[in-house]
């Protein structure tokens, strides 16, 4: 494969991941408002584990577990951030080293 293919590759793989995150990240804002029953922030969860969740919890852990008394969109930006840093992780390995550099 050559250069210019594998990094659009790579590019295409971490723009598709970015965006997933993304959609799942603004629709767990959406609907973080009190009406709504909660499941859309399930899927964020999913989307960016494992980073997402870890952060989260670093999150609640520097709190001191106060992290329910937050508004619900700073966890759900934290996690968000986590899937965004995945996915630049996710396009760093598949472009991989060319043996040249």
């Amino acid at each position: 494969m050559t250069k210019n293919l594998r990094r659009r590759v790579a590019a295409s793989i971490a723009v598709a991941y970015a965006l997933v995150v993304v959609a799942a990240g603004v629709d767990a804002v959406l609907a973080s408002r009190p009406d709504e029953s909660g499941l859309s922030a399930l899927g964020l969860v999913l989307v960016t584990m494992p980073l997402g969740d870890f952060l989260y919890m670093m999150l609640d852990w520097m709190l001191g577990g106060a992290s329910d008394q937050l508004e619900p969109a700073l966890p759900l930006s934290v996690m968000t951030l986590g899937g965004l840093v995945q996915a630049w992780l996710l396009w760093v390995i598949t472009r991989g080293i060319p043996a040249n550099e």
